[in-house]
Parts: structure tokens; C-alpha cells; sequence
């Protein structure tokens, strides 16, 4: 997981469904409103996120994407007034393995359900520098980076909570962050002859980090970043970074 950018305003159909006198507690009403508004909001907040799912960094498509409430709507367990508030939301993928509904295949939204927790970390709210969640290479286990909580202040403890709430080391996410080392072990292989291989990389590993001319990131962003580092770290740093 790492830091997503909030919506700066309200996305023209979702303020003029609620300037429309709407339930601001109805999800289900707006999210079946004819007009195109919840496809609309769905889609800025995507690319907000650069194309990721801004829990576990999968990469968005057509239909595996949805509006996920970081504070739940749910009436017991949440905060209903803020169904409609776009400072609540952001851009998940659907949080399950195709055919395969069980609980430990479940992650993101999905998994987090309507668990309420106030020491939950917001993608929003993390820092951009340093990455607080890190990936190992060898399992591609997601895990916190307790050294780099320590240095930004947050608790190590409660990245961990969010870990498991989400479900972020689901068997199937680790199997595709392994995917993903996988493919980058081979792009290194394939160029270790090169005279110029330190050159290489770093221009690859401003291709795996940055957005690209469609300002779009590959998918699974820590796991590059932990593939990548150090370098990766130097090349985050570099100005501008209002994109992370």
C-alpha cells in the first residue's frame, strides 16, 4: 500500500446529485442514479490513484473496480452521513479471486467489510517518503517497514492491523506480487551483459516507478519499489512529487 491522492472536489455528477435536495446517507440510490454519476466518480478516483487499487495496488480494469467508504456507511459500525461524501472515498479492484469466494481470498474492501477501526491507515494520510510497507522479495509477503514507521511516527503496530484488515497477504496477492518479482528477474537477467547496465536499470526502475505518459503506474508499486531498492527511494525523492 502506499500514499494515493484524494479528490480535490466533488465530481461534477455526484454535486449536482446532491445539490438536487438527494439523501446524502443513500449509496444504493446514487449508485443506481441513470445519470452515469457513480461511473463518473469511480473513474476520477482511479485516476487520482494513477490506475491502482489504493489497497493493494493491483492494476484497475473494466469490471474488477469499484468506490470503496474508507469510514464505512453501514448504520451500525460507520458513519452513514458520509455515504456521499467524496473525502471518504477512493478506488478499490472487487477484493476476490474469479470463482473463488473464500474468506482467505478476500482482500481490500471486501475483506475490511464494515470493520471500523480508528487506528486504520488511510492510504490518504500515509507519507509519500518514506514507504511504510515493504515486500518480501522471496515470499511476496507484504510487510511493515517498522524502521521507516519509526522515522515518519507512525505506529508499526497499527500498519499491521491495517495488513490484516484488508487482507493484503491473501494467497492470491502473494502469488501475483511473486508474478510480478518474477517478470522483473527476468527483464535483469536478460540485460546483465550490457556494458551500460547501471545506466539500464535506472531507467527501467523510472519506468516501473513513475506514471507513465498516460499517468498510470504498473501495477503492484511496493513491490517494485522494494524490488528497486535503494535506487528507488532516490529516484521518489526527486522533485516534483506531488503524484505520490
Amino acid at each position: 500500500m502506499k500514499r494515493i491522492i484524494a479528490l480535490i472536489c466533488s465530481p461534477p455528477g455526484l454535486a449536482n446529485y446532491l445539490a438536487g435536495g438527494a439523501d446524502p446517507t443513500d449509496w444504493d440510490r446514487f449508485y443506481n442514479c441513470p445519470s452515469g454519476a457513480y461511473r463518473e466518480l469511480r473513474n476520477a478516483l482511479a485516476k487520482r490513484q494513477h490506475g491502482l487499487c489504493g489497497y493493494c495496488e493491483v492494476r484497475l480494469q473494466e469490471p474488477d473496480m469499484q468506490v470503496e467508504h474508507v469510514i464505512p456507511k453501514n448504520q451500525q459500525t460507520g458513519d452513514p452521513a458520509r455515504a456521499l461524501d467524496y473525502t471518504n472515498l477512493i478506488a478499490c479492484c472487487l477484493g476476490v479471486a474469479s470463482g473463488k469466494r473464500g474468506r482467505t481470498n478476500q482482500s481490500c474492501g471486501q475483506a475490511k467489510n464494515a470493520t471500523n477501526d480508528p487506528n486504520f491507515a488511510d492510504p490518504r494520510n500515509l507519507p509519500a517518503l518514506p514507504g511504510l510497507f515493504r515486500v518480501d522479495l522471496h515470499s511476496g509477503k507484504i510487510m511493515v517497514d517498522t524502521e521507516a514507521c519509526a522515522g515518519a511516527g507512525f505506529c508499526a503496530n497499527d500498519i499491521e492491523r491495517t495488513i490484516i484488515i484488508l487482507g493484503l497477504n491473501a494467497p492470491r496477492l502473494k502469488q501475483e506480487r511473486l508474478n510480478r518479482l518474477d517478470n522483473l528477474y527476468q527483464i535483469a537477467n536478460g540485460h546483465l551483459s550490457d556494458s551500460d547496465f547501471e545506466e539500464f536499470v535506472e531507467t527501467w526502475a523510472r519506468q516501473e516507478l513513475l506514471p507513465n505518459s498516460n499517468g498510470v503506474l504498473p501495477g503492484f508499486f511496493t513491490t517494485s519499489r522494494s524490488y528497486f531498492a535503494p535506487l528507488s527511494e532516490q529516484i521518489l525523492a526527486e522533485p516534483p512529487q506531488p503524484w505520490i
